[in-house]
């Protein structure tokens, strides 16, 4: 059978299907799958395995990290087990194989079809969590879908009947617990084992069993005598119970081996997060119950103390425990690298340790409390005592001269928990380090398997990114787009997002979160007053001489214990001045603002001012950036060049306007007169920096606008 013979083909973006792809209505042929896929960024085409016909099921098996991508090689063992079947392809990532095979409908699986494989290839490859990924192999029959490689050439992809083989490689890792069910079994055995599965899915009640039986696909195959015998009441009863004892007692013999597994965890803290995520603490880490991780740890204490176990046993006794935490309601907020409570300041350097901070000095304690979570996170190197200060750390940046008080400060704030932070604009010519720039503070501040990163394409991986990490660094930007202009500004003041947590299913999760943002670009890539009212500005200098890359970042390194001694001394003494001291509110930045002074006025006296002086410089230039890179701004200052006042209605104004955008080009300019009004009054703050000052008044005739010129 030819695999583009199967009307069994959805369209993906990435790995996930689009649509309802269970619906068998929205299944395609494999062309039309493709010519569709084709109008979708990450698009590319899917097969839903399942039955296809009365005698046949499409199978998959799929084989996880166990192949080289780079060297096109995998383990010889592996690579032996899996020669029998015909049609195999390289899973998205590479380092996995998909196989498709048919196989008879009457095969049955046991539900522990995933098992971890042993591979003498060493392939370091971390999941999202940063944990190792292990070789691992899965059976499906159905339910499933796998992905294809857009290459695939279906008129040579034979798919044929496997049952035989895929059986054998089945048996293989899961000792001999299924065979193809032969005719020869009675339809008494088989109505049994039918209860038995109703039972397994949580069905209860007798006359919803009996209707459930008499719907099937079983009972409706059956002849005319054997039907007869389905509909006896008494027959249906006795099955039922024997159904139900049989139940019974398979589930007695399970539960003291689960019960033993529940024993490896009795003396462990167990808690939710404030999402209602359960965790339990091993060995100073907060790992979610519902992992990898998780059952790789419970897998591992069955071995080491002889339990006897399978994957149903640590799926139920992982189900138990989660739920117990959820019961249990022992509840606590985890924080991402930063905490504080009444007193201290707490930094994660580690899964197991944690930099304390008080205002007398800094220590570094076990993480004995659930206060953060781990994701996509690297250990920090521990503090080093020293003498070196500021100015040698600032040796290291390339900052203009008049904005090295404004960055040292910035820079040291990224270390204080909950507090709105700036976004830091990095903007400069080819050569002066932007990329290089932001790197080193991130390894300062946060290091993570990713340390620089492209604006994803939907608000949802964008919530993500922002949910795992402290500092999130968006490196060599062109111009931001309005939604993400919207969502940069949320993240900064402590946006919640409501999300589902699979795309398979309804139920939803809230991130919440307040970060610390850098961006940067040849050209500023901010230019909406919002945004830029929530930012600094940072010029780099062109390098005048060049040292090798790897140079550079071992010396960063070398100096990167030293560097958090000083800022971890440096917050300490600031603590105590910082809920002493009042200043005046600049703006939405107030409590960003009292932090700085606070860590200036530690470093040396009357630098408090200095960074007050140098700040207030900088909303200049952020209103002189919204002034050159926005239309109408630059419109409405051009009309009033000559005019010390105008008065008239919003259209008038609007079209006046358009005859001065006109020389700068359209692109931005307001739509029609409201979207002038709208505009104008969010660009308010802006304009009266360039000493014009409007009113808007609503007529019977439409808004009347007056512009004048303070000076």
């Amino acid at each position: 059978m030819k695999l583009k013979e199967l009307k069994r083909f959805v369209v993906r973006q990435g790995k996930i299907p689009i649509g309802k792809w269970q619906d068998s209505s929205n299944w395609l042929s494999y062309e039309s799958a493709l010519q569709k896929s084709k109008t979708i960024k990450d698009g590319g085409v899917s097969i839903v395995l399942g039955k296809i016909n009365e005698e046949y099921t499409l199978a998959g098996i799929d084989l996880d990290t166990i192949q080289d991508k780079t060297k096109n090689i995998i383990d010889y063992e592996i690579k032996k087990d899996i020669e029998p079947f015909k049609h195999k392809h390289d899973s998205l990532s590479g380092y996995g194989i998909h196989i498709l095979c048919l196989v008879k409908n009457d095969l049955k699986l046991d539900k522990g079809k995933k098992k971890h494989i042993v591979s003498k290839l060493k392939i370091n490859r971390l999941d999202e969590s940063g944990n190792l990924k292990i070789p691992e192999i899965e059976f499906y029959i159905n339910n499933k879908v796998f992905a294809l490689p857009i290459a695939l050439d279906t008129d040579s992809d034979d798919i044929i009947n496997s049952t035989k083989d895929y059986i054998n490689l089945y048996n293989k890792y899961f000792g001999n617990t299924i065979k193809s069910q032969s005719n020869s079994q009675s339809e008494s055995e088989k109505d049994f084992a039918f209860f038995i599965e109703l039972i397994e899915k949580g069905y209860e009640n007798r006359e919803e069993m009996k209707n459930a039986y008499w719907q099937s696909e079983l009972f409706a195959k059956k002849d005319q005598a054997h039907k007869e015998k389905g509909f006896r009441q008494d027959y249906l009863n006795i099955t039922i119970d024997n159904a139900l004892k049989g139940f019974g007692q398979q589930k007695a013999k399970e539960k003291p081996k689960i019960d033993n597994i529940l024993e490896l965890i009795k003396d462990k803290e167990i808690f939710i997060d404030e999402r209602d995520i359960a965790y339990i603490i091993i060995n100073y880490q907060n790992i979610k119950i519902d992992s990898k991780k998780f059952e790789q740890y419970l897998t591992y204490e069955c071995y080491e103390n002889n339990i006897k176990f399978n994957q149903q046993m640590i799926n139920s006794a992982i189900s138990y425990i989660n739920y117990m935490a959820i019961k249990n309601n022992n509840r606590h907020t985890l924080n991402v690298r930063f905490a504080e409570d009444d007193n201290y300041i707490y930094y994660q350097l580690s899964e197991e340790d944690i930099v304390k901070i008080s205002s007398n000095g800094y220590e570094i304690v076990k993480n004995d409390f659930p206060l953060f979570k781990w994701v996509n996170m690297l250990p920090q190197v521990k503090p080093q005592k020293s003498n070196v200060e500021f100015k040698y750390l600032l040796s290291k940046f390339n900052i203009d001269e008049e904005q090295k008080v404004l960055f040292i400060m910035y820079l040291v704030s990224l270390f204080i928990p909950n507090i709105p932070k700036p976004i830091l604009i990095l903007s400069a010519e080819k050569g002066a380090g932007k990329t290089t720039t932001t790197k080193f503070i991130k390894s300062l501040v946060d290091p993570s398997i990713l340390d620089t990163t492209r604006f994803p394409k939907d608000i949802s991986s964008l919530s993500q990114i922002f949910d795992h990490s402290a500092l999130i660094c968006f490196d060599n930007l062109d111009k931001l787009q309005n939604w993400q202009s919207d969502a940069l500004c949320r993240a900064y003041s402590g946006e919640a997002i409501s999300k589902r947590k699979l795309y398979t299913d309804e139920e939803d999760v809230v991130c919440q979160y307040k970060r610390a943002i850098i961006l940067n670009g040849i050209n500023c890539p901010a230019t909406r007053e919002d945004i830029l009212d929530r930012a600094i500005l940072i010029n780099l200098k062109r390098f005048k001489q060049y040292k090798a890359e790897q140079v550079i970042y071992e010396e960063w390194e070398t100096l990167k214990p030293q560097f958090l001694d000083l800022i971890f001394r440096t917050i300490s003494k600031a603590l105590p001045l910082h809920y002493s001291i009042n200043i005046e509110e600049l703006g939405r930045t107030a409590d960003w603002c009292k932090w700085c002074y606070s860590i200036a006025e530690t470093i040396q006296r009357g630098l408090g001012k200095k960074f007050l002086e140098d700040y207030k410089q900088n909303i200049s230039n952020q209103n002189n950036e919204v002034v050159e890179s926005n239309i109408l701004v630059q419109a409405v200052l051009s009309f009033m060049e000559n005019r010390l006042k105008w008065e008239g209605l919003a259209t008038e104004l609007f079209n006046e306007l358009k005859t001065y955008a006109i020389i700068f080009g359209l692109d931005g300019f307001p739509k029609n007169s409201s979207w002038l009004t709208r505009d104008l009054k969010r660009f308010l703050s802006v304009l009266e920096s360039q000493n014009i000052m409007f009113s808007i008044k609503a007529t019977n005739k439409g808004s009347r606008i007056e512009l004048s010129k303070t000076r």
